[in-house]
């Protein structure tokens, strides 16, 4: 795979901090949006799972992603719940190059990601973890008539 299909993202999961003294009061800080923290880091992949009829694969470890794709990452810019993003190589750069532009957007309740790079059809995904420190996006694809589910996890770099 030359692109790295930028799948789904999930819930975020947010603390409240409470003050150790009760005299003190404490408010809890505003949480981040879901675009907030998805623009606070760039995200390097760090596993990819794919479903075929029932069966999983371990797409990461099996060969489905070249080594110069797994090094790559996604750097996107926050203009208010969306933005543009782009996929960037990194050390170990392939050839030809995989890295692209486009756009992002999420959905209104935050659950949906959608990428649309340039010269290309969006790419919508479900978000199933989105924290400071890791994404996790699920997305379902047609390959030759077959639905295959792709489950992406990427860490903040």
């Amino acid at each position: 795979m030359k692109r790295i299909s930028f799948l789904a993202l999930a819930v975020a999961a947010s603390s409240a901090f409470v003050g150790c003294s009760s005299d003190n009061k404490s408010e809890d800080p505003t949480p981040k949006t879901k675009a907030e923290m998805l623009a606070a880091h760039d995200w390097i992949m760090t596993g990819a799972e794919v479903t075929v009829s029932g069966q999983t694969v371990d797409a990461y470890q099996v060969g489905m992603f070249e080594d110069c794709e797994k090094d790559d990452f996604y750097h996107f810019v926050n203009t208010s719940n969306g933005g543009t993003y782009t996929l960037n190589e990194n050390t170990n750069v392939c050839s030809p190059s995989g890295a692209e532009a486009g756009t992002w957007a999420l959905n209104s309740d935050q659950t949906k990601l959608t990428l649309t790079a340039q010269g290309s059809q969006a790419e919508e995904s479900t978000i199933t973890e989105l924290t400071d420190s890791s994404l996790k996006v699920t997305g379902t694809v047609d390959f030759l008539g077959t639905p295959l589910t792709m489950t992406l996890s990427f860490k903040a770099k």
